[in-house]
């Protein structure tokens, strides 16, 4: 209560005690004093304090109600606007327990507390809260930076640090990656953030380089006509952007012809894995060396 209602109180409370213990004033006439003087008080005192205790629990049933309805509001702007589910339920979270909040401190100070004490207290638990869950608070906004500007969603092909994977789930304080081999890794948000990370799935098609060695001595031409026809039977290469060969490098013991082609993302590896097969056994069949690292060794006698 505010400090008039709580000092008026204390006047009564003090003043009826005076009387109820003084001895040289009669009791009936104590009753009589107690009946025309503090009991109106008394009631005076209950229908301030009342009122003002009934204010604030309307202040609480209206405001707490305008605030479900404001939370529904930006719930259905957010889904309207497409943006992630994740992010629409932390978000509704966040807004209710804000304009609750604010509510409540709106029927502390209609009750006449004081509320600076109060928010002092708020501030200090906050910051110590906030000390001992840096690094909770680091992947929290993490996730909030994950799910705005979504450099990955569920189902890319990421790299990141010394780990790679398919993400299988996005939460606030982590995210879910299943690897090739099958393993769940957990990865903090706050390190997806922070570190390079690659997202190989993100574009719908990928250039493929593919280096294919011969010996030197080899007829260059003979040798990328085999790749090119291969390259061109390959039904998961595209026709556009177009297919290219040539010599990217002479190495100590081979010449390195490279195919750059392009291929839809999903058929990456299918499309590297089929190429180094084919053009393996068509060498083979040609009789083109594939050589391997040689040394020459010089005995001086």
């Amino acid at each position: 209560m505010n400090d008039s209602i709580i000092s008026s109180a204390s006047g009564i409370a003090y003043q009826t005690k005076y009387l109820l213990t003084a001895d040289s004033i009669p009791v009936k006439e104590k009753l009589d004093m107690i009946a025309n003087d503090f009991v109106p008080q008394i009631i005076n005192w209950g229908i301030s304090a009342g009122l003002k205790l009934l204010a604030a629990i309307i202040i609480l049933v209206v405001g707490f109600w305008i605030a479900k309805k404001i939370t529904k509001l930006i719930v259905k702007a957010l889904e309207h606007n497409n943006t992630d589910r994740l992010l629409c339920t932390f978000l509704r979270s966040i807004c209710n327990i804000m304009l609750k909040i604010i509510v409540l401190v709106i029927a502390i100070q209609i009750l006449g507390v004081e509320t600076m004490s109060f928010a002092a207290v708020l501030a200090a638990i906050g910051v110590g809260i906030g000390m001992a869950l840096s690094g909770t608070l680091q992947n929290f906004a993490g996730g909030i930076v994950l799910l705005l500007f979504k450099p990955f969603k569920v189902s890319d092909f990421i790299e990141c640090q010394s780990f790679s994977g398919t993400i299988i789930q996005i939460h606030i304080f982590m995210t879910e990656i299943k690897t090739p081999d099958n393993k769940i890794i957990f990865v903090p948000n706050s390190t997806l953030i922070t570190s390079p990370l690659t997202n190989y799935t993100k574009e719908d098609i990928r250039r493929i380089d593919i280096d294919f060695t011969v010996a030197y001595g080899t007829n260059l031409k003979q040798a990328k006509e085999i790749i090119e026809n291969i390259a061109a039977s390959e039904s998961g290469i595209l026709r556009e952007p177009s297919t290219t060969t040539f010599v990217s490098s002479l190495a100590d013991s081979s010449v390195i012809i490279t195919l750059r082609s392009w291929a839809k993302t999903e058929d990456y590896w299918t499309v590297k894995y089929n190429m180094n097969e084919n053009v393996y056994n068509a060498f083979n069949e040609k009789g083109i060396d594939i050589p391997f690292p040689q040394v020459t060794v010089h005995m001086q006698k």
